[in-house]
C-alpha cells in the first residue's frame, strides 16, 4: 500500500500553453513523457463500492494491465491524500483475491453482489509528464491530463493538472501548487476522476 498525496488543478487551453512554455519544465534535467492512459472503472449498479469508499479500476498503459485499490480521500498537509494498492495483472480481468481490505474480501465473497458487480465507467486520456526535482530533493510529478469520461453514449471533458509529491516534503508540494495557481491562472478541481465518473453515472 502507498499513500498518494496529489494536489489537482483545472487548466484552460491559454494556461496550457503557458504551462509548456513555463521555465521550471524548461530544464535540461526536466524531458517529458506522453502515453495514452485506458482505465475502466468497476462497481454495483447502486455503488456499494462506491459507498464505502473505494473505487476499483484496470489501467491499461501501454499494452500493460495494472489494477488499482483506492480508498477514500482525506485531507492531509492541505493536501488530497488516499491510500492505493496496486497489481500488476496479466489480462484484462480483476483478480479479487489480491484485495487486501477485510471488508471489501466480505463484500466480494457475497454471491448476491457479485452478479451486479461490473464496468461502471471508462476514462480515455493522454497524459503528459514531467519529474521536476526541487533543491530541497523535494519530487514531484507535473501530469498534464486530456482525454474523456465515458459512460454508454454519455461523456464528459477531462482537462487537469495532477501534482504528484513523489518524494520529499508536502509543504513543496504545496508551494509548488500554489505559484503554478497564481502564475498560470488555475483553479483546484477537488473532484477526482473516479468522482466524476459515478457522478456521470
Amino acid at each position: 500500500m502507498n499513500i498518494e498525496l496529489e494536489i489537482k488543478l483545472a487548466i484552460s487551453d491559454a494556461a496550457i500553453v503557458l504551462l509548456k512554455q513555463h521555465p521550471m519544465l524548461q530544464k535540461p534535467m526536466c524531458p517529458s513523457s506522453k502515453r495514452r492512459l485506458i482505465s475502466t472503472y468497476f462497481d454495483t449498479p447502486d455503488k456499494q463500492l462506491r459507498k464505502q469508499g473505494y473505487a476499483l479500476r484496470i489501467r491499461q498503459d501501454e499494452g500493460l494491465f495494472t489494477q488499482t485499490l483506492k480508498g477514500r480521500a482525506t485531507a492531509q498537509f492541505g493536501l488530497t491524500a488516499r491510500n492505493e494498492w496496486e497489481w500488476p495483472l496479466e489480462q484484462f480481468a480483476l483478480d479479487f483475491s489480491l484485495i487486501p481490505v477485510p471488508e471489501l474480501k466480505t463484500m466480494f465473497s457475497d454471491s448476491n453482489v457479485m452478479q451486479y458487480f461490473s464496468p461502471r465507467f471508462t476514462t480515455d486520456f493522454i497524459r503528459e509528464a514531467w519529474d521536476i526535482e526541487l533543491s530541497d530533493q523535494t519530487l514531484i510529478e507535473v501530469a498534464l491530463d486530456r482525454g474523456i469520461i465515458s459512460v454508454g453514449e454519455h461523456s464528459s471533458p477531462i482537462q487537469e493538472l495532477e501534482l504528484e509529491l513523489k518524494k520529499g516534503n508536502p509543504e513543496t508540494l504545496k508551494a509548488f501548487a500554489n505559484l503554478f495557481q497564481v502564475e498560470l491562472g488555475l483553479s483546484p478541481e477537488n473532484r477526482s476522476k473516479a468522482a466524476r465518473g459515478f457522478a456521470l453515472c
